[in-house]
């Protein structure tokens, strides 16, 4: 697991090749898997794979999501937060499993924040990816997650930069030392 955790790195250059369905179904079930505050699973998970639809997803930002537009899947991840304790730590904990999901079949992923996040243009994120999708307004969304073949290798976390001096033992006056 550590080794999928220190390989997993955000990737916005895709090969245009699709994700096979095995692979695709295997990231739905591990994501239906993630634990929600007080199992109440509001979740609503949305799959693309529509060309057109990816494009306009990759524009409901700006710059900083164009990179969405090539990639064969995306996910945006919503929620009605009457049907959560906390809709932010739910739909967190599912984006975080399936990037490692993806990680784990040799896929690549990148996370996309749309919670508050103002567009280029000036426009709400959140809106303009509701407006896109069909999504009411009850629902907030939290991110979008790019998924596909990495078109860009990028090197793995090094162990040596882990930033240990941010870990506390039994409070914050004890720092943790790493034993070798």
């Amino acid at each position: 697991m550590l080794n999928l955790l220190k390989t997993r790195r955000s990737i916005r250059k895709y090969k245009d090749m699709p994700v096979e369905e095995e692979k695709i179904d295997i990231i739905i079930k591990a994501a239906l898997t993630s634990p929600s505050g007080h199992a109440k699973r509001g979740w609503k998970l949305i799959l693309i794979d529509d060309k057109d639809l990816l494009v306009k997803l990759a524009n409901s930002r700006g710059q900083h999501s164009e990179f969405l537009k090539d990639a064969p899947l995306g996910f945006v991840l919503a929620i009605d937060p009457d049907d959560a304790v906390e809709w932010q730590v739910d739909l967190a904990i599912m984006a975080t499993i399936i990037q490692i999901t993806a990680q784990s079949l040799g896929l690549a992923s990148c996370w996309i924040s749309a919670e508050n996040v103002v567009a280029d243009d000036g426009s709400n994120m959140e809106d303009n990816i509701r407006s896109i999708l069909n999504i009411s307004n009850n629902n907030r969304i939290l991110c979008m997650i790019s998924v596909g073949y990495p078109d860009e290798i990028k090197k793995e976390h090094n162990e040596a930069k882990f930033k240990y001096s941010s870990v506390y033992l039994n409070g914050l006056i004890q720092n943790y030392r790493k034993k070798d």
